[in-house]
């Protein structure tokens, strides 16, 4: 995928990785440019479970978004892994709990 739709998609997806900006808009967005390229591209399996994380990002529960939605963006891009770390970090241990329950169960 061209570097600048990833940057972009990432970009978005930090402006709503609070709960308050939450916006399924930018979410639907960027699962259609992923669906794209999955389906243009030969069928490349990083494309799908791209697509299958923005349909976990608009079904996750409200409590577990914000650590979901900065999981996701370091699926996509591995240097914001510090970020989703530092965040797990600061969690309490039944929302680390959960969050590391909803991700391990993310293609289900």
């Amino acid at each position: 995928m061209e570097i600048i739709k990833l940057d972009t998609i990432i970009k978005e997806l930090w402006d709503i990785s609070s709960l308050e900006n939450r916006e399924d808009n930018i979410i639907w967005t960027a699962y259609y440019i992923f669906e794209n390229k999955y389906m243009n591209d030969g069928y490349d399996e990083q494309y799908y479970y791209w697509m299958r994380l923005m349909q976990r990002l608009l079904k996750c529960p409200d409590g577990l978004y914000e650590g979901y939605v900065l999981y996701v963006i370091d699926s996509i891009n591995k240097s914001n892994v510090s970020k989703y770390r530092e965040y797990i970090a600061n969690l309490d241990d039944d929302i680390r709990a959960g969050l590391e329950e909803y991700i391990n169960n993310e293609m289900n």
